[in-house]
């Protein structure tokens, strides 16, 4: 029973912060939303910021598991970080709940969605240095210095990332993709 309350809190909450923020929910809204009183929501959670916390948790864990899940499907390092850009843009287009949030409420959260994307940078440059470690391993890849180029594409990632809650996310995203992989595979430099 505790932990279908506890799952109720977390749903509540979720839906209401897509809704309103996370600044206009307030523990009374979240406990009337799951259907328990304000007691119970604070006999599970310390406070609103520790309900958010495991929600952002809960996101950022899903995030994680698709990519891994997605990377050992493919085998060649191109494939890799190709299917690792993709499935990362899938991610928050698609699955990360806390980012389908409406459009009036986007500016408010900024700060929250990137400290959302913040908590992922660490596990992104471990998950970009493997790949292309591996790729340098496999012959696939120049030799780079990979802890630099891993820390350079999250910043792009980011960035895109941005852009991609800000603004792709209403038109669509794959054109973008596309041609950050082109160019990351095949450069600026016309061949001769």
């Amino acid at each position: 029973m505790s932990e279908n309350t506890k799952r109720a809190i977390l749903a509540g909450a979720k839906q209401l912060f897509i809704r309103f923020g996370k600044r206009k929910t307030s523990v009374d809204e979240i406990a009337r939303t799951a259907q328990v009183g304000k007691g119970t929501v604070y006999f599970h959670f310390k406070s609103k910021e520790e309900i958010w916390d495991t929600i952002v948790g809960e996101e950022v864990q899903k995030a994680i598991g698709r990519i891994t899940e997605a990377l050992t499907k493919v085998e060649t390092a191109r494939e890799k970080l190709s299917t690792y850009i993709q499935v990362r843009y899938q991610v928050f287009g698609e699955e990360l709940d806390i980012l389908n949030i409406q459009q009036g409420v986007l500016d408010e959260l900024f700060p929250e969605i990137t400290e959302i994307l913040g908590k992922l940078k660490t596990k992104e440059t471990d998950f970009l240095g493997q790949i292309l470690t591996y790729g340098i391993g496999r012959g696939e890849f120049r030799e780079v210095d990979v802890e630099l180029l891993s820390m350079i594409l999250v910043a792009v990632l980011e960035a895109t990332g941005e852009y991609w809650i800000k603004q792709v996310r209403l038109v669509g995203a794959e054109g973008a993709m596309n041609n950050l992989l082109n160019v990351f595979f095949h450069g600026l430099l016309k061949k001769d």
